[in-house]
C-alpha cells in the first residue's frame, strides 16, 4: 500500500545540522515545481491557528531545531511545515490569532468568509467563549462543513476553548489525568542515561503508537482485504507510528450518547460517530500500571453534511519544545518526518467536500502529465489508475488519494457493501473500482485539454477540472457493471460446458 519514492533512511547530508534539517523542504527532496510548466495552480485551504494567551508562533523561525530559540509552547514548526507548500496540488493559508488580542473573538473575525478550518489550541481552563461566539462555531461546522482541530493538556488545560466547542468538546477527557504520579498520562521514553526526566520531551526518541487500521478498498475488490491506518496516520515512508512524547498528556474519549440535536444524520439515516484511531503507551515507572492512552480521535461530520473534527490528547504533539531534538540521529530525522507528514494530512482530511474535489482534481492534472504516465498513454483507463497511484505516493500518502476518491462515491452503498462482508459466504471480486474510476478521470481530462500531444498543454481552471468528475464516475461504475454481467455470463457457460461433459 505505502510507495517509497524515497529512501526510508535519511541521507547523511540530513544530520548536518548547519544546512538541509533546518530547510524542510530540502530535507523533504521537494522539487521546484515552478519548472513543470503542466502543473495548474493548487487548491487553498485556509487555515485559522487560534490560540490561548501563552502560545505564540515564531514566523520565520531563527532555528527550528534550536532549543530556547523560540518560545517552547510555539507553532512555529507546524507553521513552517503547512506554509512550505511541499506538494504541488495544495497551498496552505495560515494565520494565527491569540484570543487576547483586540477584536479576537469568534464573532469578530467572520470565520465563515475567511477561513476553511479552525485549529485551536487553548490554554486557559475556565469556559471563555460567549453564546454568540458559539453560535457563530456551530454554523461554520455546519453550514460551511468547516473543519475543527482542538486539543489541550492535562486536567483542565485547554477546556476554556475546546470544551465548548460543538460535538469537539465532547471527544476529549475534561478532566484529563493530572500532571503527577502515579495517575499522570507519562508517555514519556527514556534519554540516553536510561531515566525518565521531563526533559526527555525534548530528545530525539519518540513515543511509539498502536494505530487503528482499515481495509483499503471497497468490498468486493481485492483491495478490501489489505489494511491501512486512518489516512491522518499514513505517509510516503509507511505509518506514521510515532509522535512526540511528553510526561503529562491529556486524553481523547468517546461520549456516552450522541443525541441527534448534536451529531446529525444524514438524509439516508445514517450517523456518523467519532472513533479512536491512535494509541500511545504510558511506560514510565512512576506512572502505574502501564496503560494506553488515546491520543487522537475523529469525526467524520462529512457523512451527515457536516464540518469533519480531529482531537489530540495534548499540544505537545505540536509544540516546538517537543521538536527541537528530533535532528539528533537519523533515527530521529526519520521519526521527525512522519510527524511532519502528520501536520500536512490533518489540514487535508479537515478540509470541506468542496475543497478535496478541488485537490483531487488538481492533484490528477498533475499526476496526469508525470512522466510515468505519459508513458501509458495509450493505454485502458485501469493501467492508467493504477499506474497514477503508484505515482501518487512520491507526492504524498495513498491513503489520501484513497480517502479522495471514497469521497466521490454515495455513502449508503458503500455502507450496504460493507453489511456484505458479513451476509455473504464470500466476496465476489468486482475490480478495484478506485483504480478504474481514477484511470477514467485521467483520461478524460487529458482527452478535453491535451489537443496537440507533441506540446504540453496549458493548466485548465480548476473549476472546469472538477466538472469531469462525475462523468468519469458514471463512466467506469457503469464499465464495471457491464463487465461483471459479461463474466457472470461467462461463467455460466462454463459451468454448462461442465455437464455436457
Amino acid at each position: 500500500m505505502f510507495v517509497n519514492a524515497n529512501n526510508t533512511e535519511i541521507d547523511q547530508r540530513f544530520l548536518d545540522l548547519s544546512s538541509s534539517t533546518k530547510n524542510f523542504r530540502e530535507r523533504w527532496s521537494i522539487p521546484n515545481y515552478e519548472l513543470l510548466p503542466w502543473i495548474t495552480r493548487p487548491c487553498t485551504v485556509r487555515i485559522l491557528l487560534y490560540a490561548d494567551y501563552n502560545v505564540t508562533l515564531t514566523n520565520p523561525l531563527p532555528d527550528p531545531f534550536d532549543p530556547g530559540s523560540t518560545n517552547g509552547f510555539d507553532l512555529g514548526k507546524v507553521n513552517q511545515v503547512l506554509t512550505s507548500d511541499p506538494w504541488f496540488w495544495v497551498k496552505f493559508d495560515v494565520t494565527f490569532k491569540r484570543r487576547n488580542q483586540p477584536n479576537s473573538n469568534l464573532d469578530q473575525l467572520d470565520i465563515e468568509k475567511n477561513y476553511d478550518q479552525i485549529w485551536f489550541f487553548g490554554f486557559g481552563s475556565n469556559p471563555t467563549l460567549t453564546p454568540n461566539e458559539i453560535t457563530v462555531l456551530d454554523s461554520f461546522m455546519r453550514k460551511k462543513q468547516g473543519g475543527i482541530f482542538m486539543t489541550g493538556d492535562h486536567a483542565n488545560l485547554g477546556a476554556g476553548i475546546g470544551q465548548q466547542i460543538p460535538r469537539a468538546g465532547k471527544m476529549r477527557k475534561w478532566p484529563a489525568p493530572n500532571a503527577q504520579p502515579p495517575e499522570w498520562n507519562s508517555t514519556l521514553c527514556s534519554g540516553a542515561d536510561g531515566l525518565f526526566q521531563f526533559n526527555d520531551q525534548s530528545d530525539d526518541v519518540p513515543q511509539q503508537l498502536r494505530l487503528k487500521t482499515y481495509p483499503v478498498g471497497f468490498p468486493w475488490s481485492p483491495l478490501y482485504w489489505r489494511r491501512a491506518p486512518h489516512p491522518l496516520f499514513c505517509s510516503q515512508w509507511g505509518p506514521i507510528d510515532v509522535f512526540p512524547d511528553h510526561q503529562h498528556e491529556g486524553e481523547c474519549s468517546i461520549p456516552n450518547n450522541f443525541p441527534q440535536s448534536e451529531w446529525p444524520v444524514s438524509s439516508g439515516g445514517y450517523q456518523p460517530k467519532p472513533e479512536i484511531i491512535a494509541w500511545g503507551k504510558v511506560i514510565d515507572p512512576s506512572a502505574n500500571p502501564v496503560r494506553e492512552v488515546a491520543n487522537t480521535a475523529v469525526y467524520d461530520g462529512h457523512r451527515a453534511g457536516v464540518g469533519r473534527i480531529v482531537t489530540d490528547s495534548t499540544w505537545h504533539h505540536w509544540f516546538n519544545i517537543n521538536l527541537w531534538g528530533f535532528p539528533q540521529s537519523k533515527a530521529g530525522l526519520n521519526a521527525l518526518r512522519k510527524i511532519e507528514a502528520h501536520f500536512l494530512n490533518v489540514a487535508v482530511w479537515l478540509a470541506s467536500p468542496q475543497l478535496q474535489k478541488c485537490m483531487f482534481a488538481a492533484m490528477c492534472w498533475g499526476l496526469r502529465w508525470h512522466w510515468s504516465l505519459r508513458e501509458v498513454l495509450g493505454a485502458k483507463p485501469i493501467v492508467l489508475g493504477t499506474t497514477a497511484r503508484d505515482v501518487f505516493g512520491r507526492y504524498a500518502s495513498q491513503c489520501i488519494l484513497q480517502d479522495f476518491i471514497w469521497g466521490r462515491f454515495k455513502l449508503l452503498p458503500q455502507l450496504k457493501f460493507q453489511e456484505s462482508v458479513e451476509e455473504l459466504e464470500f466476496l465476489p471480486q468486482a475490480g478495484p473500482v478506485e483504480d478504474l474510476f481514477l484511470g477514467e478521470y485521467l483520461f478524460e481530462i487529458g482527452s478535453q485539454f491535451q489537443k496537440d500531444l507533441t506540446q504540453d498543454p496549458q493548466p485548465p481552471e480548476l473549476n472546469d477540472l472538477v466538472e469531469f468528475i462525475a462523468p468519469a464516475l458514471k463512466r467506469s461504475t457503469s464499465k464495471l457493471f457491464e463487465t461483471q454481467i459479461k463474466g457472470a455470463e461467462l461463467f455460466q457457460e462454463l459451468i454448462q460446458l461442465e455437464d455436457e461433459l
